[in-house]
């Protein structure tokens, strides 16, 4: 597997990048921790696992990172992971449980498969929130998110960008919505999941996401994808400070609904229109 790489985008979480204390060490050889210039001293004193930092002209912001990333790798085939993410197995009962080294490595080896041999070019993991809601082992067209693993050489010939605007927090979501809306379906794994340690925690996107930051990701999202995309107001008790409350004390935020089915359908249906034209 010399053509695919697990990179774990990480700022300012020198001492919480928890994702690779989980990884078997044989994952060691083709990991790559991405941090920001300034802190690759920071995070190669904490941590026995390769950095990289990243060159001094780009932003400190996850999402032109990530798309140096894209830009620059050598490998084909990028699995991207949240650097607090956590994997685990699902048995036959549908229940949840830490997945092992011995099955990591099989669900590596799955999603290489995926992407090498089933040319699929974005295959995920289910998140563990609503896992048990799918009991096929993956689903096709459907929500990528923390990892995820895609193939470099599409989405650079179809020029999706990981980083229309600095601030874009929402890059999984866009890129996801882009490959559907152009004819490529993705598949996300059920018979495994990963979790993290909450929204909004120190560090990462937190460090500037805030109420306008994701203002204006929304309304980023609802141009670009119109018509995939709607807006969701959620409330939470804890975890997003700086973010307006309402009058029971609750932070407010912004958030989406996504259509993913239909954004596919949408290339179908252009696909279907232009064949009927010729005919």
């Amino acid at each position: 597997m010399k053509d695919i790489g697990i990179y774990i985008n990480s700022s300012g979480r020198a001492k919480l990048v928890h994702a690779v204390k989980k990884f078997p060490q044989e994952w060691k050889k083709f990991t790559q921790i991405i941090v920001p210039f300034k802190q690759k001293k920071e995070y190669e004193n904490s941590l026995d696992w390769p950095i990289i930092g990243l060159p001094k002209e780009i932003p400190s912001f996850l999402a032109p990172q990530r798309k140096w990333v894209c830009d620059n790798s050598r490998h084909q085939f990028i699995f991207t992971i949240d650097d607090d993410v956590l994997f685990e197995k699902r048995d036959k009962l549908l229940k949840l449980r830490k997945a092992t080294y011995d099955e990591m490595n099989e669900m590596l080896e799955l999603i290489y498969k995926e992407v090498k041999e089933k040319k699929i070019p974005q295959v995920g993991i289910s998140t563990r929130l609503g896992n048990n809601r799918v009991e096929e082992d993956y689903e096709d067209i459907a929500r990528a998110t923390r990892a995820y693993c895609y193939n470099r050489e599409i989405i650079l010939r179809e020029k999706i960008n990981f980083s229309p605007f600095n601030e874009l927090v929402m890059d999984d979501f866009h890129i996801t919505l882009c490959l559907l809306k152009k004819g490529y379906l993705n598949r996300i794994y059920y018979s495994f999941a990963q979790s993290d340690f909450g929204s909004n925690t120190e560090g990462g996107c937190s460090l500037y996401r805030n109420f306008e930051v994701m203002k204006k990701n929304t309304q980023f999202m609802l141009h670009e994808h119109r018509g995939f995309v709607k807006i969701k107001m959620k409330k939470t008790k804890n975890s997003w400070e700086g973010f307006p409350r309402d009058e029971n004390g609750n932070y407010i935020r912004i958030d989406l609904i996504i259509f993913w089915k239909k954004a596919y359908q949408s290339f179908l249906d252009k696909k279907m229109g232009i064949s009927h034209f010729f005919k």
